[in-house]
């Protein structure tokens, strides 16, 4: 897949903070979800913890309550030792009375034995709670006898003590809802609750829950070693993904500063009539000149271009050069003066090529130079409705086709009808090992023959003696191409150079 700049600069800067992001999200989802069941937990535990504490603290005062009941019949100095022992067996009771027929019979010896009002208790049973004791008030139905005890109410409050400072309990016992700071108001409203009712069917409703919602303050601190481990975490993986984002854009990114700074330079090769080793054109190539790593060639660059999707910009940029380098001199050339560039399969793709090569006609202001496309074996181009009218269009305009790297690659013959060939270009493998080795020369003879026998004209590449250049010349070759005529140059040093004056000149005896 193709990527444009402007998504790889979005990948570039967004995915990472999207990683860091997702882990501190998923890092919050696990905390939110680990602390409302801690919570719950915690609650339920509580709840069981105190609900036993309440169970074993009623069913003593039962007990109590039952044995003092007893005790009406009998002399009160013997029930008033009993009272001392119960109150010493039972810390939380501070004082017992004992009511008969409406008045005082005993109490506990810390008690007065003075006359005293009690009809307000005679209603019904209850709980009476007050700033530092509760009046446990019983009266039994079909039964005179009242029985009042005193409780120690720290010894209620420290049974509702929370566990943790956002935790509350709540006791409801007859019309009184106790927490741990005494009365409080039945109206307020906590979160998670758990409500539970004695274990032994004692009158009460106990209540655990928490005085805030379960929201980020209360999560960071109870858990800000966690957050910050998440945090650390979700740093150390945005550093790793934007380390490999760089290690995979970071090519794009040099490479489309190479081609924004102009580092990206275009070289022409001369190519020679074979018959007349005249200049009859030019080959485009194009080399990185790379502040740092030197003059890189286009074997090692043009495949990554292609990869990373700016190889139809490099293209488009190399068509604008060399059009406005030879604008000047287009009416001068001598017809057919031919300028070859090298076409990615990439480039093949869709109509746009043939805009492109349209402007390139805009920029040299004229059509006295004829275009050739080069395309390679070595790419497998899909036959396809719009190949077929991509070239078919380009011929329209006069431009050339020609098939290089012949005889390597796919080896796709049916190039030759499908997009009408026009040039067949003998890789350079060939030639270097002709006369060296037996079956190079074979297929070298072969590929000259289907050019012949195609009525196509053929171009020999890497041309690097007379020899070569003498044999291929006998054997029908049109065109020749390599270091024995000349290297690559710039297309400003090409321009300047004494081959291309001679051109000039050359053009300009003719028209007079």
């Amino acid at each position: 897949m193709k990527l444009s700049r402007n998504k790889l600069i979005f990948i570039r800067n967004i995915v990472p903070l999207f990683v860091a992001f997702t882990i501190c999200i998923i890092g919050y989802i696990g905390i939110y979800f680990y602390s409302v069941q801690s919570g719950r937990n915690l609650n339920k535990d509580t709840s069981q913890h105190v609900t036993n504490k309440l169970d074993s603290l009623l069913s003593s005062l039962k007990t109590s309550i039952n044995i003092i009941s007893s005790l009406s019949q009998i002399d009160c100095q013997q029930g008033r030792t009993i009272f001392d022992k119960i109150i010493t067996s039972n810390s939380f009771i501070t004082s017992i009375e004992l009511i008969k027929d409406g008045q005082l019979y005993c109490a506990s010896h810390n008690i007065s034995l003075k006359a005293k009002d009690y009809r307000q208790y005679l209603a019904k049973p209850s709980f009476i709670f007050g700033k530092t004791t509760a009046l446990l008030v019983h009266n039994p139905p079909n039964n005179s006898n009242l029985v009042l005890i005193k409780l120690d109410n720290k010894v209620l409050l420290q049974l509702l003590q929370p566990r943790i400072p956002t935790q509350v309990i709540t006791l409801e016992l007859d019309n009184n809802i106790i927490s741990y700071n005494g009365l409080t108001n039945q109206n307020t409203h906590f979160y998670n609750a758990i409500s539970v009712t004695s274990t032994q069917s004692f009158p009460y409703r106990l209540t655990v829950a928490f005085t805030n919602p379960t929201n980020l303050e209360i999560l960071l601190s109870y858990h800000g070693v966690v957050f910050l481990v998440i945090f650390f975490l979700a740093l150390i993986f945005y550093i790793i993904s934007r380390l490999i984002i760089e290690n995979f854009s970071g090519t794009y990114f040099e490479l489309d500063r190479a081609i924004r700074n102009k580092e990206i330079k275009t070289y022409v090769q001369p190519v020679y009539s074979a018959k007349e080793r005249a200049i009859i054109g030019v080959e485009i190539l194009t080399y990185w000149h790379h502040p740092i790593a030197g003059i890189i060639p286009p074997n090692i660059f043009i495949p990554i271009a292609e990869q990373i999707g700016l190889i139809i910009p490099m293209t488009q940029l190399i068509f604008k050069q060399v059009g406005r380098a030879f604008a000047p001199y287009v009416e001068s050339l001598n017809a057919p003066f031919s300028i070859g560039f090298n076409i990615s399969r990439v480039h093949c793709q869709n109509l746009k090529l043939i805009d492109d090569c349209k402007k390139f006609f805009k920029y040299l202001g004229g059509d006295n130079i004829t275009l050739i496309i080069e395309i390679t074996e070595r790419e497998l181009i899909e036959v396809s409705n719009i190949t077929k009218t991509l070239f078919k269009e380009l011929h329209k305009l006069n431009i050339k086709i020609a098939l290089d790297d012949f005889g390597v690659g796919n080896s796709n013959l049916s190039y030759l009808y499908d997009f009408a060939v026009d040039y067949l270009k003998i890789d350079r493998s060939f030639i270097s090992r002709f006369g060296t080795d037996a079956l190079s020369k074979n297929i070298l003879d072969s590929i000259i023959e289907i050019a012949q026998n195609c009525h196509l004209e053929s171009c020999a590449e890497g041309i690097e003696s007379e020899f070569q250049a003498g044999y291929l010349t006998k054997k029908g070759v049109d065109y020749l191409q390599g270091y024995y005529f000349s290297k690559p140059l710039l297309v400003q040093d090409f321009i300047k150079s004494e081959d291309f004056k001679r051109l000039l000149n050359l053009s300009d005896k003719k028209t007079n």
